[in-house]
């Protein structure tokens, strides 16, 4: 409720009914529902599955050594992630 904090009566109400509009008269989707029914289904399927590699602690040289917490696969300018092109 910022908008409303902000503004007070009755221009937060103005606010709050401008949003309300907005997401009455949006186009209206399936979308998610159909990604969270293949999302479950993928998990019934496959069942648990270990994390990827590089995401996980590398506590021991063991560990790093055999790709355990390699980061920089994913975060490095241009990688997965990266939010630079």
């Amino acid at each position: 409720m910022g908008p409303y904090d902000r503004l007070g009566s009755p221009e937060g109400e103005l606010a709050i009914a401008q949003c309300v509009i907005y997401l009455a008269t949006a186009p209206k989707s399936n979308a998610a529902y159909e990604a969270l029914g293949e999302a479950r289904r993928m998990a019934r399927e496959s069942g648990s599955l270990m994390p990827p590699m590089h995401i996980l602690n590398a506590p021991t040289r063991l560990m790093r050594d055999l790709g355990h917490g390699r980061l920089e696969n994913c975060c490095a300018p241009g990688g997965y992630g990266s939010t630079s092109k």
